[in-house]
């Protein structure tokens, strides 16, 4: 599957499969009706720092971090974007020995790959990656991979989302959210202002 990935950068070539889970989409794309909870680290003059694995992320103006939490070995960040509602989920995570061994683009782009991978146990219909928006590129001197997606579900319902990678030196950070239809590329634009101030430790 990582060559499918590769490909479909140099040449466009779509990557078809079945929806990835929905658990964190509907988490990210649910509105939240408590005000911000930020437990797991600090917000000071628009600036959040995770304490846990020393990640920082510039809020942009507009965005607010409404919650923060452990998940396992993971970090979950929760942001919304007031004057559109806009909603993406970020989860930073350490890696691995081995993943800090590896090559930095292959490991993204096996990591893309392995949420079309882990499409194919939902049993829901179509999702892919759109090919014309799949991007690498840095964020913070840090290597980055992003996408918007597309999938269905009995050939009726089309939805589209946005899927990132930032891999560092120590950890990783991977977001995802739900776009509206017809708002796909403000969507991303939004979101990707707040990726641009993630720094990775």
């Amino acid at each position: 599957m990582l060559t499918r990935i590769a490909a479909m950068l140099a040449l466009g070539g779509p990557l078809v499969a079945s929806a990835p889970a929905q658990t964190a989409i509907q988490v990210a794309g649910s509105p939240w009706t408590h005000p911000p909870s930020i437990t797991r680290g600090t917000l000071q003059n628009g600036v959040y720092h995770l304490n846990s694995i020393s990640t920082e992320i510039t809020v942009p103006p507009g965005w607010d971090l409404m919650e923060d939490r452990q998940a396992g070995k993971a970090e979950n960040l929760f942001f919304m974007d007031r004057d559109s509602a806009f909603k993406v989920a970020m989860y930073v995570a350490r890696l691995t020995a081995a993943e800090k061994a590896g090559d930095v683009d292959a490991w993204l782009r096996a990591m893309m790959d392995a949420k079309v991978q882990e499409g194919l146990m939902q049993g829901a219909a179509v999702f892919e990656l759109l090919p014309e928006t799949v991007r690498a590129y840095l964020v913070q001197g840090r290597h980055a991979l992003s996408a918007v997606t597309r999938s269905s579900r009995g050939g009726v319902e089309i939805t589209y989302g946005y899927l990132a990678y930032i891999c560092g030196v120590e950890s990783y950070v991977f977001a995802l959210g739900r776009a509206p239809t017809g708002q796909v590329s403000l969507y991303r634009d939004r979101v990707e202002r707040l990726i641009a101030g993630t720094k990775v430790p």
